[in-house]
């Protein structure tokens, strides 16, 4: 009898970018079986996981059948149709890839599903789960860079982004049940304009959410600084991925300015005469404000404040507000 349960949570998005390909990817796990209970029981879920994971909420759904385990994840954007078909897709090409294996990732276009005959999801228990040994799927643009943009400044840009979306799909837990949990989508307005996803599974908890996600973006960032124009991540519990070029449906849930150009410098800034009050310099990755001898106390801080773009997409700004307080006796003999 099959067995399962399909839960509020979002779809692992791969991505395309022009040229358009899929991006689909197989991890066969080392033991093999030729166990014909296995097999039948397999087919069971093969049978059914794909109306379960694309009639659920969010796209989710796991199943066992005696000693088969099965989870699927549609992508965030895809409708019921297109998850449904990229499930059955991967259950057949599992077959195909990974022919008597006892385990196997597939990584589609439009979900990811794991399978195998052992209960995979204990991996999640608090004294299994080891960040450490995550490992992604990494799959890139081979042979392109993005032109005429600075390698450094380009990096900047995109950790930025992928570190802002990857905070916003943690924090998506606290949704409402109708929002799709630990899913977020983003841009940042630089050029090119950089798009980004992420999702984890939603068995998860928040930390390990972010530990999933933390752990692909550092994967992520080793290719930063060739600009390719597209770089996906994924394991079976996560998935990140940034590209040059609009690969999810819908408006972004998050959208950024770009970090000031590395060759970009501040201009100083003179009150008045006799004041010789000087704004600090800022560069792309710190902001370090230098001390001046000026007889003011300088207070910074940090609002964020959310704003709507022309295009009535949400996004957040950082908006720097500088306070001066002069000494009330400055000036007096």
């Amino acid at each position: 009898m099959v067995a399962g349960n399909g839960i509020l949570a979002v779809v692992i998005v791969l991505f395309v970018l022009p040229p358009a390909r899929p991006l689909e990817d197989s991890i066969c796990d080392a033991g093999s079986s030729s166990s014909s209970s296995f097999e039948a029981n397999l087919n069971l879920l093969a049978a059914a996981l794909p109306s379960n994971a694309s009639s659920a909420p969010a796209g989710f759904a796991t199943l066992s059948a005696g000693p088969a385990y099965a989870m699927a994840l549609c992508r965030g954007d895809a409708n019921a149709s297109s998850c449904a078909a990229c499930v059955a897709v991967a259950f057949r090409a599992a077959g195909e890839r990974c022919l008597n294996t006892t385990g196997v990732t597939m990584y589609e276009d439009d979900c990811v599903l794991r399978f195998a005959n052992r209960q995979f999801l204990d991996f999640l228990k608090a004294e299994q789960w080891q960040v450490g040994e995550l490992s992604g799927a990494v799959t890139r643009s081979e042979n392109r860079r993005v032109p005429a943009v600075a390698a450094a400044w380009f990096s900047a840009a995109a950790t930025d982004i992928l570190t802002a979306v990857s905070a916003r799909a943690v924090a998506s837990s606290n949704s409402t049940p109708n929002a799709k949990k630990y899913f977020a989508t983003g841009e940042v307005e630089f050029d090119p304009r950089i798009y980004v996803l992420a999702q984890c599974v939603p068995l998860l908890t928040p930390a390990q959410c972010s530990g999933c996600l933390g752990q692909l973006l550092s994967q992520i960032k080793t290719h930063l600084g060739t600009t390719p124009p597209w770089v996906t991540s994924r394991v079976e519990w996560c998935g990140l991925r940034y590209g040059v070029s609009p690969f999810y449906d819908g408006q972004a849930m998050l959208q950024l300015e770009a970090p000031p150009s590395p060759t970009s410098a501040t201009t100083p800034d003179t009150t008045g005469p006799g004041e010789g009050l000087r704004l600090p310099s800022m560069t792309t990755h710190s902001r370090k404000f230098r001390e001046h001898s000026v007889p003011s106390l300088i207070c910074l801080r940090w609002k964020r404040q959310l704003t709507t773009s022309r295009r009535g997409i949400s996004s957040e700004k950082a908006a720097l507000v500088l306070c001066t307080r002069e000494f009330s006796q400055m000036g007096r003999k």
